[in-house]
């Protein structure tokens, strides 16, 4: 089976299910790595999240904290608007952390925009 993506062909592997059989969503995902995690006996990482595999990091960070050295994002989509009430914990638990005032002080007493400007944190 092909799919057409971007402009160029991207083939399904042969071993991947269809669609019908293995629900494709981030918590199915999340349940397979972790299942991976498991079998590679690994105790205690770090995770790199970004784009759409972030919510399948951080749903394995939530399910198993105390196994996750870090959280390193990039242009992970976990934003306010697409979480749901459930989240009501861990948003209390973010909001308890401190702020981290050297990101502040580099890009306040630092940084300059081309214009000589002090960029607004």
């Amino acid at each position: 089976m092909h799919q057409r993506c971007c402009s160029f062909m991207v083939s399904q592997p042969a071993d991947m299910p269809p669609r019908d059989a293995f629900p494709y969503t981030f918590a199915k995902l999340a349940e397979v790595i972790g299942h991976f995690t498991e079998a590679v006996n690994l105790k205690r990482f770090a995770i790199y999240i970004f784009d759409y595999g972030a919510p399948v990091g951080l749903r394995i960070a939530l399910k198993h904290p105390e196994r996750i050295a870090a959280i390193i994002s990039q242009n992970g989509n976990a934003y306010e608007e697409g979480l749901s009430d459930d989240w009501n914990p861990i948003r209390l638990i973010g909001e308890s952390l401190p702020r981290p005032t050297g990101t502040r002080c580099e890009a306040s007493c630092r940084l300059k925009q081309p214009s000589g400007n002090t960029p607004t944190v």
